[in-house]
């Protein structure tokens, strides 16, 4: 198993090991708001993907959609946390249109989705590229 993730906290090593699984963090270069920008993450995540008997996404992540059309011949399960909303000014909605374009293109592309509830998932904006 490897973990790909942002090196959100320098405390910690670009690389580990923890408990049997492989952690690999790539650098982090801008934070917005909770988010945060690494360049080099999806196209980690794309060759990782390439050895990987299966791809799991957790959402929300900005990265979702493009890593979607870069994985190609494994199959992409998605966890699906929330949808995602914000107070209301425009980069806030830019940002929460961009997320909801993101997920709805790796939820399509998702051998499965995965929710806490199936009513969660029946009640969420995005529950019809869930049920594709």
């Amino acid at each position: 198993v490897l973990v790909v993730c942002g090196h959100h906290d320098p405390a910690t090593p670009a690389r580990e090991r923890l408990n049997g699984v492989d952690v690999l963090r790539t650098p982090v270069r801008l934070r917005i708001g909770k988010g945060i920008v690494s360049p080099s993450f999806v196209p980690t995540v794309a060759r990782a993907a390439r050895r990987a008997r299966v791809v799991n996404l957790h959402l929300p992540m900005l990265e979702a959609g493009p890593i979607a059309l870069a994985v190609r011949g494994t199959p992409i399960v998605s966890t699906y946390q929330c949808d995602v909303t914000l107070p209301g000014g425009v980069l806030d909605q830019g940002q929460v249109l961009a997320l909801d374009a993101s997920h709805r293109l790796a939820l399509r592309r998702s051998e499965a989705v995965a929710v806490s509830s199936a009513d969660y998932a029946q009640h969420s904006k995005l529950y019809a590229a869930m049920d594709d």
